[in-house]
């Protein structure tokens, strides 16, 4: 497995608290331009419309190499996300609530295909925040000392 493309900030701007693995339905240059990392998936969540869902915000730049006779698609569009029925339902039942919310964190090779990791999350208040800033010095400060005393 590899790590294509990852949202560093969700960490620290979000509780987690339910991961899913889910297949991406990509045109062949959205594709090469993923792996490519010309994708942005800062502001990208998923959106459940007709029991399908879609990833809105997921900006897949244009791949440079392709053909203009090629493109079929529009670079902004929503893309279908791939889970099962009883996923999307458990995925639905957090939603539903209005402190959850769903977001892309990482797209991934994974033998050869294109996945996603969405997360359920609620945001983090500001203590929250301090708290992980503070907790994340002091392991560093016990590194430094531990790697200088060996």
């Amino acid at each position: 497995m590899k790590l294509l493309v990852e949202n560093k900030k969700i960490n620290f701007l979000y509780n987690i608290h339910e991961k899913f693995e889910a297949g991406l339905v990509l045109y062949g240059d959205e594709v090469k331009s993923i792996k490519n990392n010309s994708v942005d998936i800062k502001d990208a969540y998923i959106k459940i419309l007709d029991s399908e869902l879609f990833a809105i915000n997921l900006k897949i730049s244009k791949y440079k190499k392709s053909n203009i006779n090629t493109i079929k698609h529009a670079l902004n569009r929503n893309i279908k996300i791939l889970l099962t029925q009883k996923e999307i339902k458990k995925l639905q039942n957090f939603l539903d609530q209005k402190k959850y919310t769903c977001v892309v964190s990482k797209i991934l090779l994974k033998n050869n295909l294109l996945k996603t990791e969405i997360v359920i999350v609620s945001g983090k208040k500001k203590f929250d925040k301090k708290e992980d800033l503070k907790n994340r010095d002091i392991k560093k400060d016990i590194q430094r000392k531990y790697k200088l005393h060996i």
